[in-house]
């Protein structure tokens, strides 16, 4: 038991010391990933190109809700001839299974446009997944290239949070963030 217990300190001590030596002579820093993202020449351009598609996806949807309308009322024009007493029975039941035909064909073109809207949604939610990975991909490389030339073991995201919300790094000395050097470089590229 003495033997496993001196075994363990030994152990727990060069791991200390490792680590210690591992941070000590190399350098950790931190980054506003939010400012340098920002930076990126095709940031601009792709909000751009999303306003652009979510602004013809509203003008899309605004058109269905229009059409929504115009099928509502004379859904109701329909409905409310079908009560009307002045017309013969016949008429009026002419009429109710007319006024039935509509809300089958609001409620399909309702259904229709909720669909609509979905894959709209799912398709824009795509489209910026895709742009901001290749400005992640372009960023990731030019930090790694900073990194490298620096030697610096490790670049922290300072804007990040936890799944609890709390911010990742929690604090750091001004001299350690190279936002400013990394946005300098990110603005260079095309």
């Amino acid at each position: 038991m003495n033997n496993v217990y001196k075994m363990v300190c030994v152990a727990v001590a060069m791991m200390i010391v490792a680590g210690n030596a591992w941070c000590g002579s190399d350098k950790i820093v931190v980054a506003d990933m939010g400012r340098v993202m920002t930076a990126h020449p095709r940031t601009a351009v792709n909000r751009s190109i999303l306003e652009k598609e979510l602004g013809e996806f509203r003008a899309e949807r605004e058109n269905m809700l229009e059409k929504i309308k115009a099928l509502r009322e004379k859904f109701d024009e329909t409905r409310k001839e079908a009560v009307n007493k002045a017309l013969s029975e016949k008429a009026r039941e002419e009429r109710l299974a007319k006024a039935e035909e509509q809300l089958i064909g609001l409620r399909e073109y309702q259904r229709k446009m909720q669909e609509n809207s979905k894959e709209r949604q799912k398709q824009l939610l795509d489209h910026r997944k895709r742009m901001g990975k290749k400005i992640l991909e372009a960023v990731s490389k030019v930090m790694a290239e900073y990194a490298k030339k620096k030697k610096i073991k490790m670049i922290l995201d300072s804007a990040g949070t936890s799944t609890s919300g709390i911010e990742i790094v929690l604090y750091s000395q001004d001299k350690i963030d190279v936002t400013d050097d990394i946005v300098a470089l990110v603005e260079k590229l095309k």
